[in-house]
């Protein structure tokens, strides 16, 4: 894996029939460096069956190739060129200046991680005899607008929805389903775990009201019925927290309190006319503990356990994959390790819909059950991320029919060409895509409460301090930061062995 960037790409189609070639060499958009690589995109021996592989030669007059395309192009998945020109073609005149660039950046990056990462779910689902398929809000909307962006043909005769089920609106509903010992124990399992996700930094009466709780409702021989519930916990509070959990003492009151959240949601899943069978919900994945909880309530609503396919898992955990049936396309740290080292805020920063959070439900005069939602939209909802998932989308209408295909579609489905495309992205951003990304922000916190950039630049005064300000994404906050202080930050991390 080079870090350099590219000037120039040649691409090299060639027909195993006669063995005749055909050439295209063109400028690349990110080029900035000197003594930049020369990539060379060679399309393999499925050209001569499928005369769409042409199209991976692009048309000068577009967009030239970034540096991602060569790592679709030349991967062994042969739909991998397919993507890759998909990308390569985006270029939409009406967009100006900076705005253009994003929506080419969206097309290169976000569109061909998610754009292989569909068709994976496809043909998943497909193996499976699934032909009703659920995207998870919020963070499934991208791919949910890709599979609807792509030829008609692919989803033939298959049934695509967005399903709302936020942790907020349906974790506290599933204890009542699972029973709130399994929930507990699975909510505490480690300091990530939803129950205790975030202890020292959001107020006690959050962490209350995951369990449907207030201090009121805490025993009176219990520490922290005393304590300021608009505080966040200090470390021997949060693991009074955590006992006082684990103890047993809350357990019916919990169940009681989950009752009436569970009835709404089996109610509104029922009212939806979910299929008499099996359905995928795909989602970005990760731990698999919200995949359990949903998975609960599902079967519960329908008789049906159901798949989910997910992008990746950070952070799995045996207990949570006995539970659920879980699948995952390419990342998995309990089978390898993943190519970046921060891959929730890699592939979140795309996907994380700033569109107002599922709050619970409520009953209409007439009775039916109705979604009610934050009433305002969440702060990562950037321009910068709506115009990166529109060039994403852009590049899914570019795909060639799905008719078209052919044996192109069977394969590894490019999961180690989009991990090196990861990898290659997060671990040596561009000075160009540093900039355009910078209005980029993360959540880590399921209440939106705590947002922050993406990337941001070292200051002088963190060397003074006993460590710098952790960031999101180490490697392009270094590029943001000017010379020499950048160089001085490499040298502080390397002594640190960080």
């Amino acid at each position: 894996m080079f870090s350099g960037a590219i000037r120039t790409c040649r691409l090299v189609v060639t027909n195993d029939v006669d063995g005749s070639t055909s050439l295209a060499t063109v400028d690349a958009a990110y080029g900035e460096e000197e003594g930049a690589k020369m990539v060379e995109i060679s399309v393999g021996k499925d050209s001569a069956r499928h005369p769409d592989l042409s199209r991976a030669t692009p048309d000068p007059g577009n967009r030239a190739h970034s540096r991602y395309h060569s790592v679709l192009a030349n991967s062994d998945w042969p739909t991998g060129a397919l993507v890759a020109n998909a990308a390569a073609r985006v270029c939409d005149e009406s967009v100006p200046g900076v705005d253009r660039e994003l929506h080419e950046l969206g097309a290169d990056v976000l569109g061909q991680m998610m754009i292989p990462f569909v068709l994976w779910v496809r043909a998943r689902c497909e193996s499976e005899g699934i032909r009703h398929v659920e995207f998870l809000a919020r963070d499934g909307e991208v791919p949910y607008d890709i599979a609807n962006a792509l030829p008609d043909d692919y989803w033939f005769g298959w049934s695509l929805g967005y399903l709302h089920c936020g942790r907020r609106a349906w974790s506290l509903a599933a204890a009542h389903v699972v029973g709130a010992e399994a929930w507990i124990d699975v909510g505490t399992e480690d300091s990530f775990s939803f129950l205790r996700h975030s202890v020292n930094e959001v107020r006690f009466a959050a962490m209350l009201e995951r369990c449907g709780l207030t201090v009121a409702d805490l025993p009176a021989h219990s520490p922290l019925h005393r304590v300021d519930a608009t505080q966040a916990h200090d470390n021997r509070q949060a693991q009074q927290w955590t006992e006082l959990l684990r103890s047993g003492d809350l357990n019916d009151l919990i169940e009681q309190r989950a009752a009436e959240p569970a009835q709404l949601v089996l109610a509104s899943l029922r009212q939806r006319g979910l299929p008499d069978g099996p359905i995928a919900l795909v989602d970005v994945g990760w731990r698999g503990q919200q995949a359990w909880m949903i998975s609960a309530l599902l079967e519960a609503a329908t008789g049906h356990q159901p798949l989910h396919l997910h992008f990746g898992g950070d952070g799995v955990r045996p207990s949570i994959d006995s539970r659920a049936r879980i699948e995952r396309f390419a990342l998995d740290d309990s089978k390898r390790p993943h190519p970046v080292d921060t891959p929730v805020v890699c592939i979140e920063m795309f996907l994380a819909s700033g569109k107002p959070r599922l709050l619970g439900y409520r009953r209409d005069e007439g009775g039916a059950v109705v979604e009610e939602f934050e009433k305002s939209s969440s702060a990562v909802d950037t321009t910068t991320r709506r115009v990166l998932a529109a060039g994403a989308v852009q590049a899914a209408r570019l795909m060639p029919p799905f008719s078209e295909l052919g044996s192109l579609q069977a394969g590894n489905h490019g999961i180690e060409a989009v991990r090196r495309l990861l990898e290659l992205f997060w671990n040596h951003p561009t000075k160009t895509e540093t900039s355009l990304l910078s209005g980029l922000r993360f959540e880590t916190d399921d209440a939106g409460a705590a947002i922050g950039p993406v990337i941001l630049r070292y200051r002088p005064t963190e060397l003074l301090g006993r460590s710098a300000t952790p960031r999101h994404w180490r490697q392009a906050s270094l590029v943001a930061t000017p010379q020499p202080f950048r160089s001085m930050m490499r040298l502080y991390f390397s002594i640190r062995g960080r």
